[in-house]
């Protein structure tokens, strides 16, 4: 019972991850309206965060032996950060020097500055604060209970907040340096902070959020006043981005990252009962969602998307935006079909497997 217990997943998870690194995909896409972009920033990657609070809950990870947890996560996680840093650092040190014919030291030590330091390169720094602010979640409600970790959320947002506009105030653009490298130390530790929170409300979350058996128009209409209620918030505030904890109105971040989020896993689990033509796609898309999250920029999917859709020629602008739109969606979903074979096949170690992804039993509503 228990193996089946570890074996089992969530289906409308997975779908709202899978829409979650979709909803990155768009703001990634370089001719996206600001204003789109705008509002998914305020909450895409906050999802990936409140998602694994309620998969900490779901799975009771803190009844099991912190020392199994940490291999695991370790595993799970810092392995294919480290791997996906190595590759991206290659990769990039090649393109340079096909553009200059020459090797760049500056950037080669700044990409590996942000790795050993954990900042991360690019879209990599999600990983290391996943891994450390989960870890410390665990540890806290595991040996200091529920209270003291929801104290201890409201103390870190607090910190947080207050760090990230002394930190936005002091370190400014410097050069590679030890200076350099202590801002980005305190920028991680500022991001695993904020992330504590938003992986402490996700634990709430799960509590309200149990599995449906039965679709509800009641469900659907507050989902709907959610995402309204959080397009006004991210509209009243500015792009924000957890990368560089640009947060801009502190209160309004938190608000539209809770009420947006909480919207997008409500409609993956109202529809969760029924078996829509995109379902298996999203949820397919979802179990994938870290090798998409790793390789869309850094293996060049989107320049390669982009170069590619610049074939496409019309003479009208708006079916010319159209085409080219469709273009960059066949051209990466092409690839990253391609990179999720290769990993799940044949690289799995990289991911920290052991050997191809397992057959999970998905537990689903509509079943």
């Amino acid at each position: 019972m228990k193996t089946k217990n570890k074996l089992s997943r969530l289906n409308y998870l997975d779908v709202a991850k899978g829409l979650a690194i979709i909803l990155v995909l768009i703001g990634h896409y370089p001719k996206t309206d600001s204003g789109i972009v705008t509002w998914l920033s305020s909450f895409h990657m906050p999802l990936f965060f409140l998602i694994t609070g309620m998969l900490i809950k779901y799975t009771k990870e803190p009844e099991r032996k912190m020392a199994e947890l940490m291999r695991k996560k370790a595993r799970m996680i810092l392995l294919p950060y480290v791997t996906f840093s190595a590759i991206v650092i290659m990769l990039r040190s090649a393109y340079g020097f096909y553009k200059t014919a020459e090797f760049s030291q500056t950037d080669l030590m700044e990409d590996v500055m942000q790795t050993v330091t954990f900042s991360g390169i690019s879209v990599l720094w999600f990983l290391p604060v996943l891994f450390f602010a989960q870890l410390l979640f665990i540890y806290v409600i595991k040996f200091w209970g529920r209270n003291i970790t929801y104290i201890t959320a409201v103390v870190f947002l607090f910190v947080s907040m207050a760090g990230n506009r002394l930190y936005q105030g002091y370190f400014g653009e410097t050069k590679l340096s030890f200076e350099k490298a202590l801002s980005e130390l305190i920028l991680v530790l500022l991001r695993i902070l904020l992330a504590y929170v938003l992986i402490t409300a996700g634990y709430v979350f799960q509590t309200y959020f149990q599995q449906k058996k039965i679709f509800s128009f009641t469900e659907l209409f507050i989902t709907f006043l959610l995402f309204l209620f959080g397009i006004a918030i991210a509209v009243s505030n500015t792009r924000v981005d957890m990368r560089t904890m640009v947060l801009g109105n502190e209160g309004f971040f938190l608000i539209g990252a809770l009420v947006s989020s909480a919207a997008v896993i409500l409609l993956c689990r109202n529809f969760d009962v029924f078996s829509y033509p995109l379902k298996n796609v999203f949820s397919s898309i979802g179990k994938n969602s870290l090798v998409i999250m790793a390789t869309h920029v850094d293996f060049f999917v989107m320049l390669v998307a982009l170069k590619g859709s610049e074939f496409v020629k019309t003479k009208n602008p708006v079916i010319q935006i159209i085409m080219e739109t469709i273009c960059v969606i066949i051209i990466i979903g092409a690839l990253e079909m391609v990179i999720i074979y290769l990993y799940n096949h044949y690289l799995y170690f990289l991911l920290g497997r052991n050997k191809p992804r397992k057959k999970f039993k998905v537990i689903s509503s509509n079943k």
